[in-house]
């Protein structure tokens, strides 16, 4: 059977299992191979392995007092009725109260483990959330910092105010949405942006919904350069993933013929 060819999406959402010792031989010597080529796996693991040995120090350690051990072992064996020698151990079978308690405390550990487990795991990837959102602000800030080009992204006729944001271009395929303007969508909606190529055929380049101010922020990323698009359409579709092409009403949208030409 042929191994199934991981992706960084796919690998991430398996990480955790694969920390926790938890996916079959097949899957994990794919997860090693997937590794062993990609660098942020081998980060987002090493991140993970982290949180998880914080499992051993949740709760403090205690030594037991000396006498410890030989009272319980006493206690057990009299309960037993088994007499202790020093040649003869004093636990042959656990009395019935004694084989609830540990099993009862068994269950105990396994339930308060796996809740600080989720717990842990929860928080890494809350942090991951914010390690993203962080590079995102970045490379939004660096683009709206020293655009390139940028265009006015103006509403279709009906659409209430005239000018509803605008699109700024870096050199190559990247780009900042910034939209103050569109009304706030009914659940199930999305906004979609479209890039048109000269061909008039649209190419998905993300969905969005915007706040109670009629704000959003994007990065859009053409695929190719924007040299290959004509222009930026927004429609309304389903969501929360869009569609495979527009479907619904164009609301918004720009022209890239200035960008064609060397810029405003």
């Amino acid at each position: 059977m042929e191994r199934r060819q991981l992706t960084h999406e796919i690998a991430s959402e398996e990480l955790p299992a694969f920390a926790l010792g938890a996916l079959d031989a097949e899957d994990s010597a794919g997860m090693a191979e997937h590794l062993a080529e990609c660098p942020f796996c081998r980060e987002d693991l090493r991140q993970l392995d982290d949180v998880l040995g914080l499992l051993g120090t949740v709760v403090p350690q205690e030594a037991p007092s000396p006498g410890l051990r030989d009272r319980v072992l006493a206690r057990v064996a009299a309960e037993a009725g088994v007499t202790r020698t020093a040649d003869r151990p004093a636990l042959r079978l656990l009395p019935r109260w004694a084989q609830a308690v540990l099993a009862t405390a068994a269950a105990l550990v396994l339930v308060l483990t796996g809740a600080v487990a989720m717990l842990l795991y929860g928080q890494w990837q809350i942090r991951r959330e914010l390690d993203a959102l962080r590079a995102e602000q970045g490379e939004i800030a660096s683009i709206l910092a020293q655009p390139a080009w940028w265009a006015p992204v103006t509403a279709e006729a009906g659409q209430g105010q005239p000018v509803v944001g605008r699109l700024y271009l870096q050199e190559g395929d990247t780009g900042v949405l910034v939209i103050d303007g569109l009304a706030p969508l009914v659940p199930g909606q999305v906004y979609q942006v479209w890039l048109i190529r000269a061909d008039n055929t649209r190419v998905s380049a993300g969905v969005f919904t915007v706040d109670a101010s009629q704000r959003a922020t994007l990065i859009v990323t053409a695929p190719g350069t924007w040299t290959a698009y004509q222009g930026m359409g927004i429609t309304i579709e389903p969501g929360p993933a869009g569609s495979p092409g527009p479907t619904g009403p164009r609301v918004a949208g720009c022209s890239l013929a200035d960008w064609q030409s060397g810029g405003l």
